[in-house]
């Protein structure tokens, strides 16, 4: 009898990116929320903004990305693990809007 050999993981690759697009690197990289519970699961992204990080479980991903001095971005990502063992993501991080961007229009006079 051959030993069950375990399942591989699927893999969750892209790159962060800032406002204009361009590839940001050492940008924190993370899973947020996950379909099963999962240990933290972070990485760096590389000099060319790109990240590779587990997804242990098929079903919906919310991936973070946090870069210092520029901000966060979120993406959700739905994984089949049965099927195609990567999926590839864009997340684009963006300064946190201030109060005053916040939907608020000048007051015209």
């Amino acid at each position: 009898m051959t030993p069950a050999t375990p399942a591989t993981p699927a893999v969750i690759r892209g790159v962060v990116t800032d406002a204009t697009g361009n590839p940001l690197a050492d940008a924190a990289v993370a899973i947020a929320a996950a379909p099963v519970a999962v240990p933290d699961i972070a990485a760096l992204t590389g000099p060319d903004g790109r990240f590779a990080i587990a997804a242990p479980a098929p079903g919906g991903y919310t991936v973070v990305a946090t870069a210092p001095g520029t901000g966060t971005g979120t993406v959700t990502v739905q994984v089949d693990v049965s099927g195609a063992s990567e999926t590839e993501v864009e997340i684009r991080v963006a300064p946190p809007e201030s109060p005053s961007d916040a939907g608020e229009s000048p007051a015209s006079g």
